[in-house]
């Protein structure tokens, strides 16, 4: 990752490379400002493509040595792929952009550890009281 410094703050530079014909990271978390910016370091040509309709363009258009950049300002979850090595953005050579803070954890169930305890308790002592009677 790479910080710069802009007008007194520190945004982020987070670098993807592309290798191997696979995105180095295929889950990348950026916070609201910061930059994300893919690398080709194949011999080949490549390209990013975002559901969201921006990206580098058309199909190879990264080519060998290439970089592309995007600040993601918004919170939310961007998915990208190369529509080169990847039919749609769920398989093959795909990701996806995580900006913002993850979501709260699922509620728990309202007692259910006090419940799960005595539940324990109750067959402990019925297991206790068959032993006694042996």
């Amino acid at each position: 990752m790479l910080v710069a410094t802009v007008g007194g703050a520190q945004a982020a530079t987070i670098e993807v490379h592309i290798s191997n014909a696979m995105f180095g990271q295929t889950t990348v978390v950026a916070n609201p400002g910061e930059t994300v910016t893919f690398v080709n370091d194949d011999a080949f040509a490549h390209d990013v493509l975002f559901e969201a309709g921006f990206g580098t363009g058309a199909p190879g258009s990264l080519g060998p040595g290439a970089s592309w950049s995007h600040v993601f300002d918004t919170n939310g979850t961007y998915r990208f792929r190369c529509q080169t090595h990847s039919s749609n953005f769920d398989a093959g050579m795909a990701g996806k952009v995580v900006v913002g803070a993850a979501g709260p954890p699922p509620a728990k169930s309202p007692g259910f550890g006090l419940l799960g305890a005595l539940a324990a308790l109750a067959v402990a002592g019925a297991r206790g009281l068959r032993r006694a009677r042996r």
